[in-house]
């Protein structure tokens, strides 16, 4: 039977593939718009496994569908942080100039390795996660998933790449807010609503349950990330529309 809390995520996982669709076919095919649309179907990928997962009764096909798709948590905010710098690069504010050449290609490139590197600590034994010492939950826990996963010695990398890219990609669009003018800026605007929000969807799913304090429901930060994400796609379309004074 069909768990009731996994249909946010499953249906955000089909917007998000429709929304990167719209982006590549409404957009010259440049590093923004395959940046934004890889960044949604990394999330999408994200959310099929965590839907499956939800609907999983057995360890097995838990362990299967939560591992295969992983990755697309650690590739997405990595993405998002690509989407916002070359959109910076483009506006080319001249209070960013310094920024640009001294942090803005660093960081990329850092977050781009950390990236790779965690990726590939998904599947090997436990570094990120500890797919070994996976257990069933008590009824009154078990409200999305039937089973917990014990973070691993490295998570602590995956929630300090989610702060950063999140956090570096406001900036950016902060940057770019101050910098562009008419349409773009109120684009850059738009921007910014969907770059907090991920600060808040991202990290509520990273750093709070990591601290094992106040836990956020997953539905609350899926749907964040969704809002975030539609946003996202929605004005990185318009914006290229605008820059190539498409109709």
């Amino acid at each position: 039977m069909l768990n009731p809390a996994s249909l946010l995520s499953l249906g955000a996982m089909v917007l998000f593939l429709s929304v990167a669709g719209y982006v590549v076919l409404r957009s010259a095919r440049d590093a923004v718009a395959l940046a934004a649309a890889g960044a949604l179907v990394a999330t999408a990928a994200y959310l099929l496994g965590q839907g499956m997962q939800a609907n999983a009764d057995t360890l097995e096909a838990w362990v299967s569908w939560t591992r295969s798709l992983q990755w697309g948590a650690v590739v997405a905010p990595t993405l998002w942080y690509w989407v916002t710098a070359v959109l910076l690069r483009e506006t080319r504010p001249s209070a960013a100039s310094g920024y640009r050449r001294w942090a803005l290609w660093p960081l990329g490139v850092a977050f781009t390795a950390a990236s790779v590197f965690l990726v590939v600590a998904i599947y090997v034994d436990d570094w990120l996660y500890q797919w070994s010492a996976v257990f069933p939950l008590s009824p009154e826990r078990a409200g999305f998933s039937a089973f917990g996963l014990p973070n691993g010695p490295l998570y602590a990398w995956f929630v300090a790449l989610l702060a950063g890219t999140t956090l570096a990609a406001s900036v950016n669009v902060l940057l770019g807010v101050l910098g562009a003018t008419g349409r773009s800026r109120r684009r850059f605007a738009w921007l910014l609503v969907s770059a907090v929000l991920f600060v808040f969807g991202a990290n509520s799913l990273g750093i709070v349950n990591w601290l094992g304090g106040w836990i956020v429901p997953t539905w609350a930060g899926h749907l964040t990330l969704g809002v975030a994400l539609v946003i996202m796609g929605w004005n990185v379309s318009a914006h290229r529309l605008i820059v190539d004074r498409r109709p």
